[in-house]
């Protein structure tokens, strides 16, 4: 990743709008039959996308098993700054992993696998592997936002974002109430 760069924190419409540029673009480009998308930074951008393909979107939860959780808890928060770079480290070294079963069926079908960001490219290719395994005909990913990695067939921005999910957002509780809106349809 390059050094230095600094976050663009962006707003649950702002999300909203990107994810819906990203979503046309890939409408006029590729035909997926169903759209997968790696929770929390997925979900967002892959209900957009989804409306605007007019296709459902699942879940599979791929994920490091990190918990820094108990060492933050531990400290007092002015000191968060010193842990923060071990648990990117941690982050950055650790291999993603398929958390639970899939709730969907993928053989012979053409997938976009949608995610927030590319910032190693490791979730995204333990997730096209998965999938790749279950019988998918062919994948392409999606990203809001691209950094390092395998680059994405399809993305918007090539800066680091902090989404509305991430927990000490602006809009975290917007971005709650917008998926527990989704949870309702």
């Amino acid at each position: 990743m390059k050094k230095n760069i600094k976050r663009l924190n962006i707003n649950l419409d702002t999300s909203i709008k990107i994810s819906k540029q990203l979503g046309k673009i890939i409408l006029k480009k590729y035909k997926a039959d169903i759209v997968v998308t790696i929770p929390e930074g997925g979900i967002l951008p892959a209900n957009e996308i989804s409306k605007i393909l007019k296709i459902p979107f699942f879940k599979i939860d791929v994920k490091r098993k990190i918990n820094f959780k108990h060492i933050y808890q531990m400290i007092p928060k002015k000191l968060h700054f010193i842990v923060r770079p071990i648990h990117r480290i941690a982050f950055r070294i650790r291999t993603p992993e398929l958390m639970n079963t899939l709730n969907f069926n993928c053989r012979n079908k053409k997938i976009l696998i949608i995610d927030d960001a590319t910032e190693t490219g490791k979730t995204l290719k333990v997730t096209k592997n998965i999938l790749k395994k279950m019988g998918s005909k062919e994948i392409k990913v999606a990203t809001l936002s691209y950094l390092n990695g395998e680059k994405p067939d399809f993305f918007i921005n090539r800066n680091l974002l902090k989404f509305p999910w991430s927990k000490d957002s602006l809009d975290y509780k917007k971005f709650l109430t917008y998926c527990n809106n989704i949870n309702k349809l």
